[in-house]
């Protein structure tokens, strides 16, 4: 368990690397989404590997909104450009035929139409292809790798203050029912007096029996007793604890074990959820004034609880 780290949505990773036919740098960025989403920027004539830079990523990374962006520099001999003078001509003929077709005399520069499909095209070896995506693929790795520990560093630092935030919960619930224990006296009796007061209007005299209004403050008194809500809190806070401790398998380089426990971050913003609920159920309970202010400071703790968790992996 002392291995296992929380890992932040944010992070960026940046590579390079030189071949024969020049240099390829790879460079990824992930920022905050409630989805994984990844998307891939390529050079034109390698757009055909974006599926499969995709399928690899999706197994090695968790949520967040994904970018990769590969760039190369090709050397000079790689930068030739050849013009296909055949189809370069039927162009030109074309256009003439047309010009004279609608009586009209047109200059035609040979450089205007450089730019028409397949006039101009970058002739590189065959195995260049295969080269550049068997590159990409051993780079690739690396780079999650650097990106995971840059989130892993920043998944820290989350934590840290998660788990502050979290002691202060804690620290409010316990003055809760450490305060609740010492008003709930104060409390049935000034129950006891309301409904005494209340049924001794409403029979106008006629005896009531001891035994049930016994009976209606013990009811009355469970619809704002918060000693089961106060029970359920602390469960939350160890079982929030627990799960903070097994965070995610970022320090495993396997591609499968990377997002093993990927996901905690929606699992701990359910269970903030359940705690929320919890406190808004002793608000609606309690009067006390100092109690309800305890609940204030409570919901304020879950809330920048909840802020950070929304950037957790």
């Amino acid at each position: 368990m002392g291995n296992k780290k929380l890992l932040s949505m944010t992070g960026f990773s940046r590579i390079s690397a030189g071949f024969t036919w020049g240099k390829l740098n790879l460079e990824v960025s992930s920022v905050n989404h409630r989805y994984q989403e990844i998307t891939v920027r390529l050079p034109r004539e390698f757009s055909s590997f974006e599926p499969l830079l995709i399928s690899k990523m999706r197994s090695m990374l968790g949520r967040g909104k994904i970018r990769l962006n590969v760039e190369i520099l090709w050397n000079p001999e790689y930068k030739m450009v050849t013009i296909d003078s055949v189809l370069l001509a039927g162009y030109w003929k074309q256009l003439d035929q047309i010009a004279e077709d609608m009586g009209s005399v047109q200059n035609i520069s040979l450089t205007s139409l450089l730019n028409l499909p397949g006039v101009c095209d970058t002739q590189r070896n065959s195995n260049i292809e295969q080269e550049v995506e068997e590159a990409i693929i051993s780079m690739l790795e690396e780079l999650v790798d650097s990106l995971v520990e840059m989130k892993t560093k920043e998944g820290d630092i989350l934590a840290e203050d998660i788990s502050l935030q979290l002691n202060s919960f804690s620290s409010v619930i316990d003055l809760i029912g450490n305060e609740w224990q010492d008003v709930i006296p104060e409390a049935l009796a000034a129950l006891r007096s309301r409904l005494e007061k209340f049924i001794a209007e409403a029979t106008q005299g006629i005896s009531v029996d001891p035994a049930r209004l016994a009976q209606e403050i013990a009811i009355l008194s469970d619809k704002w007793d918060i000693s089961e809500e106060i029970v359920r809190s602390r469960s939350h806070i160890d079982r929030f604890r627990e799960m903070m401790g097994k965070g995610t398998c970022a320090d495993d380089k396997n591609d499968d074990k990377r997002t093993e426990n990927a996901g905690i971050g929606k699992k701990l913003d359910f269970l903030v959820q359940e705690m929320n609920r919890e406190i808004n159920t002793m608000g609606s309970k309690i009067q006390d004034a100092r109690l309800r202010w305890q609940i204030v400071e409570a919901k304020s703790c879950l809330e920048r609880i909840r802020e950070q968790i929304q950037n957790i992996d």
